[in-house]
This record gives structure tokens, sequence and C-alpha cells, in this order.
């Protein structure tokens, strides 16, 4: 008798396990988003559904795939400029600063020269 209550509970929870998961999968298939497709508008849309062939369909599909599987190599090479893009721009920055404290201290010495009366020289 003690067996039989386990069977029935076991098959319970199996079910109830099953629909759970069941449920699970339904939600998650809910909330899948689609990505834009790469395919350009025409001119005259105004908004609404567009359809596309099916061969426009697989070129826009392969374009995304080349895109996404960008060679290591250019990879490498876009972080090298962006790399040299900084250096260039912080050296630019501290040439920048320099040229600010020479002229302010020009300014400053130029500021005390003018207050301090000069003698007319005879």
């Amino acid at each position: 008798q003690s067996y039989h209550k386990l069977e029935i509970k076991y098959q319970i929870l199996q079910h109830q396990y099953n629909k759970l998961e069941e449920a699970f999968i339904n939600e998650k298939k809910c909330h899948q988003r689609g990505k834009p497709f790469l395919l350009e508008k025409p001119e005259d849309w105004h908004g609404g559904a567009v359809f596309y062939s099916p061969t426009k369909k697989k070129q826009a599909l392969k374009e995304e795939r080349v895109h996404e599987r960008l060679p290591a190599w250019e990879l490498k090479v876009q972080a090298r400029e962006a790399k040299a893009f900084e250096r260039a721009e912080k050296q630019l920055q501290k040439q920048l600063e320099k040229q600010l404290k020479i002229d302010i201290q020009l300014s400053k010495r130029g500021n005390r020269q003018s207050l301090n009366p000069r003698t007319p020289q005879k």
C-alpha cells in the first residue's frame, strides 16, 4: 500500500514537471526577439509590412553572416588603429596643456610688468 502511494506521488510530480517544462519552453519562445533585416527599405516605403523575395532574403542572411564573421586580422587592425588614435589624442592633449601653461605664465609676466610703473629715461 505505501508503495502504491509513492508510485502515485511520483507520477503526479512527473506530470507537474513535464507541464512546467513545457510552459517554460513556450514562454521562452514568446520572448525571442528578431534581429532587424539588413535590406534597405524601398524609397516609397511609409511604414507597414515589407515582403522580400527568397533570393533577397538569402542574400541578406549571407551578408549578415559575413559581417558577424569578421576575420581576426581585421579585428587586430581595428584595435591597432584605435590604440594609435588614442596615443595621438593623448599626445595632442599634453601639447595643448603645455601650451596653456606657457600662455598663462606669459600673461602673468605681462601683468606684472604693466603694474610696475617705468621711469622715463632721459
